[in-house]
């Protein structure tokens, strides 16, 4: 990097630092498209035109220069519609960092996913990416646990493939310990794994082996009172 540039990128950096918009604390979670600042809509209001705004029952902190005007006819209830979207500083359910819930999220989510007005938005976009993520790797699991039930012989890939396997082998680790019980399914998914040579020689399974191998190990050793 020349001097000149990283003047230039020191530069960027102090606007951006003054442009910040008070009350966004320095440790939000940067969304993908929007970032960290929010997003002014040009649109002239006062915090008393909020004042019994249902959209803003659970924020600590909003910025009355980002509203957008809601569509109350293009939601999902009529009655007790949004009647502003704005953006709002709320705090994620899952990693308990703060984040900012956009205006044109708020839009998109009531007037084109049609979220119930009722819904909050609990979650920061990577929170909710792995949710979503784990929906859809659970559901796969349960695919794969279908085939096993219908299936006696091997368990070829064409019957499971290698990624149901390892979405049912991390599923199946994840269960509580004291109410999943059946060691003779984690010992059929491990056989299947070291079954097949490339599987098993990758380095994340080869770290899930392991973990499959101390499960199984202590789920049959005696328990003591």
């Amino acid at each position: 990097m020349t001097g000149r540039t990283a003047s230039k990128l020191m530069q960027h950096r102090k606007v951006y630092a003054l442009a910040k918009p008070a009350g966004v604390p320095d440790n939000v979670v940067p969304h993908p498209r929007f970032g960290t600042t929010i997003k002014r809509s040009g649109v002239t209001v006062t915090s008393e035109d909020f004042k019994h705004s249902r959209s803003l029952s659970s924020a600590g902190t909003f910025w009355p220069e980002t509203a957008i005007k809601a569509n109350s006819e293009g939601q999902a209830a009529y009655f007790g519609a949004h009647d502003w979207y704005v953006d709002q500083l709320l705090t994620c359910a899952r990693c308990q960092r703060p984040f900012i819930f956009y205006a044109r999220e708020q839009q998109y989510f009531y007037e084109v996913l049609f979220v119930h007005p009722d819904v909050p938005c609990n979650y920061c976009v990577p929170c909710r990416r792995a949710r979503r993520h784990a929906r859809q790797r659970n559901l796969r699991a349960e695919q794969a646990l279908a085939a096993l039930a219908t299936t006696q012989g091997p368990l070829t890939e064409a019957v499971v493939s290698d990624a149901l396997l390892i979405d049912l082998a991390e599923d199946l680790l994840g269960r509580d310990q004291r109410k999943f019980k059946n060691v003779s399914l984690l010992g059929r998914v491990r056989r299947t794994i070291t079954s097949r040579a490339a599987l098993s020689q990758r380095d994340d399974v080869t770290a899930l082996l392991a973990q499959l191998d101390a499960r199984i190990a202590d789920m049959r050793a005696p328990k003591t009172n």
